[in-house]
């Protein structure tokens, strides 16, 4: 989806119940796949390294669509491993989640495959050898 919304609609009579805008749109963003639906948090992935995205996974609050944490695909340069990547590629990389991931209840944990880095606006330099997976992430359920 280019216009960057996830929406989410009441079962019963199809009413949209709350909209969240992920990005702007011409951004260079998309979303290509389905959300995740988990008890807890509705999982996205976005797609556009190729347009010069900086690529994420995102779980939002299934209630009012409040970000509950996002992770880039692609580490920054201020992060652990982003010295390991060429200048620019950081912000740039892309590293899209094209497929919908998958949870694991039993341990609580989340996976989600990315696809190879791109260069972006194509002004970034240095070779890619491969996408380091650094977005798994446990999603804990509150006490009751």
């Amino acid at each position: 989806m280019l216009s960057g919304e996830v929406a989410a609609l009441d079962a019963q009579s199809g009413v949209v119940v709350w909209k969240k805008a992920m990005f702007d749109p011409g951004t260079g963003y998309a979303f290509s796949l389905t959300p995740l639906a988990l008890d807890d948090a509705l999982v996205v992935g976005s797609s556009g390294g190729e347009y010069g995205a900086r690529d994420f996974i995102a779980a939002l609050n299934p209630a009012d669509g409040n970000v509950l944490w996002k992770r880039y695909t692609v580490c920054g340069a201020k992060e652990p491993g982003g010295n390991t990547w060429p200048d620019c590629m950081q912000e740039h990389g892309g590293a899209p989640a094209w497929l919908t991931g998958t949870y694991d209840a039993a341990s609580k944990t989340l996976y989600w495959g990315v696809a190879i880095p791109d260069r972006g606006s194509r002004t970034c330099v240095g070779e890619i050898i491969c996408t380091p997976i650094r977005c798994s992430r446990s999603i804990r359920r509150p006490a009751t």
